[in-house]
């Protein structure tokens, strides 16, 4: 039987494009020396107010997920029953699904390849990828793997591959971003605020992108284009409102799910990025080839030993602040 290699998905969009790029990777050094499936189980339907899509649910293509036999055989998760809502921690029967879908008895034929850290070097997990394709065993492949190296150098090949199915947009909205002036601005601030204000240690700081930043990378787009038109995307798009006032050269965008926002990012031909992962694949996806203003820094690993810096993803012609 062909050998089974699972890539395990979590995490929001932007980290699974990511995922979902390393899957295509591996798929494509495997050739047909194993089949790669998108392995869901830990990856709740909705939680909170965040619904969980899958690569089929948003993307042109086929790409093969883990069926719930999937997992029981090839990850040892026998009891496992199928992926649920959470949100509702009280629910015994949540409670209780949790619990069996969590039991794994690992199969002697499965090694678990899970990433150590992403400030490390990805050479090791490339290397690997060059190595497993003639053993026998089965993998799954557990990280984020937020790694430019992983991308080819020819972006149409990520771009297609990330073709987005039909997505129906306002009348107003497809002829303000039809123009040539038009400029994305992503904002985001609720997890990373409350993330940042924590006084746990070690923790993430990445409330790098204050307002002294978007102020001076408007300032840079006015400089360069005329008659900038600033379409405003936030996960707190009150607060952009209170930011940016009602001035007739912002645009604000809401009412839309998450990965509408970011296909409408991909249609605006120039950018300002936060240090977010979603906001990177906004600015990266784009057809029309523009302006992108970004972060230096990603984030910042806070430990009692120190801090250290993560450097937002390096692209040639971006400008960084």
């Amino acid at each position: 039987m062909r050998k089974k290699i699972l890539i395990k998905v979590s995490n929001g969009l932007g980290n699974q494009l990511f995922i979902y790029w390393f899957g295509i990777l591996v798929q494509e050094k495997m050739k047909s020396q194993a089949e790669v499936l998108f392995d869901y189980s830990d990856q709740p339907l909705k939680q909170g107010e965040r619904t969980y899509y899958s690569i089929n649910d948003l993307f042109v293509g086929n790409y093969k997920t883990a069926r719930n036999k999937d997992v029981r055989r090839i990850c040892g998760r026998f009891l496992y029953i199928n992926r649920i809502q959470q949100g509702n921690e009280k629910n015994v029967i949540v409670r209780l699904i949790r619990k069996l879908n969590s039991i794994m008895i690992k199969p002697s034929n499965l090694i678990i390849v899970k990433e150590d850290n992403q400030l490390e070097s990805t050479d090791k997990y490339l290397k690997l990828l060059d190595a497993i394709k003639d053993d026998d065993n089965n993998y799954l492949f557990d990280g984020y793997w937020e790694d430019i190296r992983y991308l080819p150098k020819d972006v149409d090949i990520v771009r297609n591959a990330f073709t987005f199915k039909p997505i129906k947009l306002d009348g107003e909205l497809n002829r303000i971003i039809s123009q040539k002036n038009i400029v994305s601005i992503h904002i985001r601030r609720t997890d990373y605020v409350k993330e940042s204000e924590s006084t746990i240690v070690p923790r993430y700081f990445y409330n790098i992108c204050d307002d002294n930043y978007y102020d001076t990378a408007i300032e840079i787009m006015r400089s360069k284009i005329e008659n900038p038109l600033f379409i405003v995307f936030s996960d707190d798009i009150t607060y952009a409102r209170e930011k940016f006032g009602e001035k007739k050269e912002f645009y604000f965008i809401s009412g839309y799910k998450d990965y509408e926002e970011l296909y409408i990012m991909t249609l605006c031909q120039n950018s300002i990025i936060a240090n977010s992962t979603f906001s990177f694949w906004g600015a990266y996806l784009r057809r029309k080839q523009g302006i992108v203003v970004a972060p230096k820094t990603h984030y910042i690993w806070i430990t009692e030993k120190g801090n250290e810096r993560k450097p937002f993803f390096s692209i040639e012609g971006w400008e960084y602040i």
